[in-house]
């Protein structure tokens, strides 16, 4: 797991999976502005490969 955090800002988010789209797309406005939460959509698809019942640890990245 890579520990790098450049942005301090952002930081790390950590939920319980799985979220129902309209979960995802709420936690996403209310934190972050629009633009990064539409970026963020495929990522949220990528967690699902991790585990449907784990704690998943997401690294919010501007890329």
């Amino acid at each position: 797991m890579g520990n790098k955090s450049n942005n301090q800002e952002m930081g790390k988010f950590y939920w319980p999976t799985p979220m129902t789209d309209p979960e995802w797309e709420m936690y996403f406005e209310r934190r972050l502005n629009k633009q990064t939460a539409e970026n963020l959509k495929y990522r949220k698809k990528r967690c699902s490969l991790y585990g449907k019942s784990r704690m998943v640890a997401w690294s919010v990245n501007k890329e």
